[in-house]
C-alpha cells in the first residue's frame, strides 16, 4: 500500500503544474499556445496511376487504358494553423495542431497506352501528355512530442509528428510521420527584449503515403506519390519577454519552406 501510495503522489508531480521535477527547474512556463504559418514548395515523382474506368467499350471491343512513363508533381503550398504545447517533464513537451492549407498543384503525369487483349503490347500515345494544373484547400490534424536539453550552451533536441491532411472534395488524403533533430548554440543577452537566443541546424525525416485523386478528362485516377525523404533544416528559437516565444525556420532540397512560430507561454 506504501508503494502504491508514493506512486500516485509522484504522478500527481508529474501530472500538476509543478515548478520542478525531482530537482530539475521546467525551462519555461508548462501550457504553451501558439500561432505557425508555413509557406512550403514540394516537389515529389508520381510512382503509379489507377485509372478508375479499366476498359473503354468501341463496338463490341474493348480497349485497355494504361498510363506510363509518370513524371512528377509539385505543390506549393501556404498553411495557417494553431498549436497548443504542454510540458510533461522539463525535457518532455507534447503538442496537437490544427491548421488549414491552400495549394496550387503542377501535376506532370505521363502519356496513356492503349491496347487490346490479345492484340500485342499496346500503344503509347507519345504526343498526349497528362498534364494539369489545379487549386486546392484542406484542413491539417497532427499530433507529436519534442525531446529537449541542454549542456553548457549547447541545445539538441528530436521532434516526432505525426499528420494528416485531408483535401476539400475528397481531392487528396496524406499520412505523414515526420522526425526532426536540431542542435544549436544558447545564449542570453544582457539588457534588451530577448531573454534567450538559439540558432540551430537541423535536418528532418519524414515516412509519407500520399494519393491524389484527379479527374482527366472524362476518367478518374488515383494517383500515388513519392516525396522527398530528407531535408535539411536551420532556425533561430527566441524566447522574449512576457512569456513570448518565436522560431523562424527554413528548409532547402526538393522541399523548400519557411515557416514561423509565435507562441505565448502560461
Amino acid at each position: 500500500m506504501k508503494r502504491t501510495t508514493g506512486l500516485l503522489f509522484l504522478l500527481s508531480q508529474l501530472v500538476l503544474a509543478q515548478e520542478y521535477w525531482n530537482g530539475i527547474p521546467y525551462p519555461m512556463n508548462r501550457w504553451g499556445i501558439s500561432g505557425l504559418g508555413v509557406s512550403q514548395t514540394e516537389a515529389g515523382k508520381i510512382s503509379n496511376i489507377d485509372i478508375n474506368i479499366k476498359k473503354i467499350p468501341i463496338g463490341n471491343l474493348n480497349l485497355d487504358l494504361e498510363i506510363v512513363n509518370p513524371e512528377s508533381i509539385e505543390v506549393k503550398a501556404k498553411v495557417k494553423g494553431i498549436k497548443v504545447d504542454y510540458f510533461v517533464l522539463p525535457f518532455l513537451s507534447i503538442y496537437g495542431i490544427y491548421g488549414q492549407l491552400e495549394a496550387d498543384v503542377d501535376m506532370r503525369a505521363g502519356n496513356p497506352k492503349i491496347g487490346m487483349p490479345g492484340f500485342g503490347n499496346g500503344i503509347i500515345l507519345e504526343k498526349i501528355k497528362l498534364n494539369g494544373k489545379f487549386k486546392t484547400e484542406g484542413d491539417i490534424y497532427g499530433i507529436g512530442g519534442i525531446l529537449a536539453g541542454e549542456y553548457r550552451n549547447v541545445f539538441g533536441m528530436v521532434q516526432y509528428t505525426y499528420s494528416e491532411i485531408h483535401m476539400k472534395d475528397g481531392l487528396a488524403k496524406k499520412k505523414a510521420e515526420m522526425a526532426n533533430a536540431r542542435l544549436g548554440y544558447s545564449f542570453k543577452p544582457k539588457e534588451t527584449f530577448i531573454t534567450n537566443i538559439t540558432p540551430y541546424f537541423g535536418g528532418a525525416y519524414q515516412l509519407m503515403g500520399t494519393q491524389v485523386k484527379a479527374g482527366i478528362g472524362d476518367l478518374n485516377a488515383t494517383i500515388d506519390l513519392e516525396l522527398d525523404e530528407i531535408s535539411p533544416a536551420a532556425g533561430v528559437f527566441l524566447q522574449l519577454r512576457n512569456n513570448i516565444t518565436l522560431m523562424l525556420e527554413t528548409t532547402w532540397g526538393t522541399r523548400d519552406s519557411i515557416a514561423i512560430d509565435l507562441g505565448y507561454r502560461f
